[in-house]
């Protein structure tokens, strides 16, 4: 049995930061796109405060490369049938 490559999944935020100027991967227009298709629903903190813990340690990770908007995050979430 031969040996399979390894799958990387996911995007990493230096290869995300690279993409910018590509319009296939504008942030606003995919979060349209996932909200209208495939019924995904924007949060605030305020309303999704639960998340916050955990949001702070991944921020942690990400703090060098990431600037948090001053209103805080924003999350989009699966329909309340995903889960």
């Amino acid at each position: 049995m031969a040996d399979r490559p390894s799958v990387i999944t996911g995007l990493r935020i230096a290869e995300y930061l690279e993409l910018h100027t590509d319009s296939r991967f504008d942030g606003a227009r995919a979060r349209l796109h996932l909200e209208k298709h495939l019924a995904m629903r924007l949060a605030d903190a305020d309303q999704r405060d639960d998340l916050l813990p955990t949001f702070q340690v991944w921020l942690q990770g990400c703090a060098d490369t990431i600037t948090l908007h001053p209103s805080g995050p924003q999350f989009l979430l699966p329909p309340p049938w995903y889960g």
